[in-house]
């Protein structure tokens, strides 16, 4: 079978895979172009621009010797979920820092930001052999051709409109726009592996490390709006990012047998006993 079948958009389980890979390639995209325009506006140099390259290339050139290999010799579906939610919490990191959420000076914003790109050329290494992996396992043999050409597409749509919205969103909203961009095209990537794989448990994990965020963002959105009083901080903002974070902590450590589960492969789906 060859070109474009629509029928395989009917296989609940290959739409989500193209769906992840599609959200996830755009959030990587995205970063790229954030990255080159936020780092040479701090630093106005050509050389720490040409670094940014280089702090993705070298762990994605490194693993791509035995990515392969690793993906071969584990269940793809774990390692594709591990690369997510990875490139998530990578995001939501860069987010924070590099989107002003939390203030840091110049020198400490650079180490984040190239720490950032560093994990995501790691988790780029592996997403690729682990969604091609993917494919034999949900449909037949006839439908690979074009299972492999609605993937494709999916890789070229994102890689042209992540780097275009991103730079709209940078221009116009700045850093901290752009970034939370890039976090909810990772953050939409993970909602569709979770939903693909049916586990429930993983994700109230993701969302209860986004709640500090949510407190931290309604504050800020509402002293920009004048609705807290005046321009200065709300005291029941710490407490109440605080609280936010200890419950995250909570749920996390809740869930901490979940985790476990998943990293041996155990994790049952919703609907399972």
């Amino acid at each position: 079978m060859q070109g474009f079948d629509v029928s395989l958009l009917k296989n609940r389980d290959f739409r989500l895979l193209v769906l992840t890979r599609m959200c996830a390639i755009t959030a990587l995209q995205a970063q790229a172009i954030i990255v080159g325009w936020q780092v040479y506006s701090l630093t106005g140099s050509t050389w720490m621009l040409g670094l940014t390259g280089l702090a993705e290339a070298v762990p994605a050139i490194a693993c791509a010797f035995y990515a392969g290999h690793i993906v071969d010799v584990s269940a793809p579906r774990k390692v594709y979920r591990l690369c997510l939610i990875g490139l998530f919490l990578n995001t939501l990191m860069l987010l924070l820092t590099a989107g002003g959420f939390i203030p840091l000076g110049t020198t400490s914003l650079l180490i984040f930001i190239f720490s950032g790109i560093f994990i995501s050329g790691l988790a780029r290494s592996f997403i690729m052999p682990s969604a091609f992996a993917l494919l034999p396992r949900i449909v037949s043999r006839e439908e690979i051709s074009s299972a492999a050409s609605w993937q494709t597409a999916a890789f070229q749509v994102a890689a042209i409109g992540g780097p275009t919205l991103a730079g709209l969103i940078y221009a116009f909203a700045g850093a901290s726009g752009a970034w939370t961009f890039a976090a909810l095209m990772s953050l939409a990537a993970w909602i569709a592996v979770v939903a693909a794989t049916r586990m429930v448990g993983p994700a109230s994990c993701v969302a209860a490390a986004v709640l500090p965020l949510g407190v931290w963002g309604s504050f800020r959105a509402a002293r920009a709006a004048g609705w807290d009083g005046g321009p200065g901080e709300s005291p029941m903002q710490w407490p109440l990012v605080g609280l936010g974070m200890a419950l995250a902590l909570l749920a996390i450590w809740k869930h901490r047998g979940n985790l476990r589960r998943l990293l041996e492969g155990k994790e049952p789906r919703i609907g399972q006993g």
